[in-house]
């Protein structure tokens, strides 16, 4: 009897593991694995007549990056393998989608953000949600307010007093889901951005882009770049004649931070820099004043400015001799 007491206790620790792991398998699942969103995708952009995808697995490092971003936490089980949709029209690209779940107050709400090709908010698709304050949120007022925002912006419109509990939860995701997808997928969305930024540069062309390698010995902290984080493209005109350079370059210095797009002339000469991210009116002006020179001028410009411009002209000039490295191509 002892015996058959003890193998009936057995039998029911055995079921209720079994039980349990399916349920934990699909709470997993749930979590981070989604619909097909085909339907999203065309309503969104109605315009494509094709889309891919692209899988990638958050790394430890994505992990670290995406912290220094956003000023709240991520659960972990949000950071997984995830996918993100390219649209395109004509074989181009024309835009983003990525899906992201969110937990909510009734479960699971699955929300498909729309990005362009810069990286930033431009609408979202409520797929699946139980809560019906959560889609009256997506409001008009949310949305012109998200259209066209990237990491920061959605930062600064959360800091705002005034916004509801669900406000908030759609203000965060769309926040995690520009960072995200900016970090994870830097290397598939960079060559989509830097084709606009070149259509933009030299109006009037269909630019050519060719993912250059630099001279990363020509780059020190001191100028607020990471040699790893920049990147290059040789820009030229469909038969071949060159119009320039465009470069990219996250900068950090002095408690300041932005993201720069230079664009350089065939002769190494600065015609233009974007700067995103940065609020200050003093860095704005710092970079404006590079404008215009080449790599003699530069070197005698002795502001913070001019140390970076320099930095980034050199490891573009000495690129021949760099050693290659892989880096993303237009397409």
């Amino acid at each position: 009897m002892i015996i058959d007491r003890r193998i009936f206790r057995f039998l029911l620790l055995v079921s209720a593991v079994l039980m349990a792991a399916p349920l934990q398998v699909a709470i997993g699942q749930a979590y981070c694995a989604l619909r097909d969103p085909v339907r999203s995708l065309y309503e969104a952009y109605p315009e494509a007549d094709g889309h891919r995808s692209i899988i990638r697995t958050v790394t430890v490092d994505d992990r670290v990056a995406i912290s220094k971003i956003l000023p709240f936490t991520i659960h972990f089980d949000e950071l997984g393998r995830h996918t993100l949709y390219v649209l395109v029209k004509e074989e181009r690209p024309i835009g983003f989608l990525h899906v992201r779940s969110e937990r909510g107050r009734y479960g699971l709400a699955e929300l498909a953000w729309s990005l362009d090709l810069h990286g930033r908010i431009t609408d979202i698709t409520i797929q699946r949600c139980r809560n019906s304050a959560l889609r009256n949120a997506a409001n008009d007022e949310l949305r012109a307010r998200l259209k066209g925002a990237d990491v920061q912006t959605i930062l600064d419109i959360l800091d705002e007093e005034g916004w509801s509990e669900e406000s908030r939860m759609l203000l965060q995701s769309a926040a995690k889901t520009a960072a995200v997808t900016r970090i994870v997928w830097e290397e598939d969305v960079l060559p989509a951005e830097a084709k606009v930024r070149a259509m933009d540069a030299w109006p009037g062309t269909d630019p050519v882009l060719s993912a250059e390698s630099i001279d990363q010995s020509a780059v020190t902290p001191a100028s607020g770049l990471q040699a790893e984080t920049i990147f290059t493209w040789s820009v030229s005109r469909p038969d071949g004649s060159p119009l320039g350079s465009l470069v990219r370059s996250p900068w950090g210095l002095g408690g300041h931070q932005a993201e720069l797009w230079w664009q350089l002339d065939p002769n190494g000469r600065i015609i233009g820099i974007d700067i995103q991210g940065s609020k200050s009116v003093q860095v704005n002006a710092a970079f404006s004043e590079v404008i215009g020179m080449d790599l003699i001028r530069v070197d005698q410009c002795a502001s913070s400015a001019g140390v970076t411009a320099k930095q980034i002209l050199s490891c573009v000039d000495n690129s021949v001799t760099s050693k290659p490295r892989s880096q993303p191509s237009s397409r």
